[in-house]
């Protein structure tokens, strides 16, 4: 199975300026006797 999440950021720095990060997460999970675990874990930046 597979799963993916998005997050979009901001952040402000000491002298006012602004980043903006947007990145997309990607799981590949798999299930065992005592629940789902995480195979694999894969991001990708997505430029705004």
């Amino acid at each position: 199975a597979s799963a993916q999440a998005y997050v979009h950021g901001f952040s402000r720095g000491t002298d006012d300026s602004q980043l903006e990060v947007k990145a997309r997460y990607t799981f590949d999970v798999a299930r065992e006797d005592d629940g789902w675990k995480i195979a694999r874990v894969g991001v990708t930046i997505l430029i705004p």
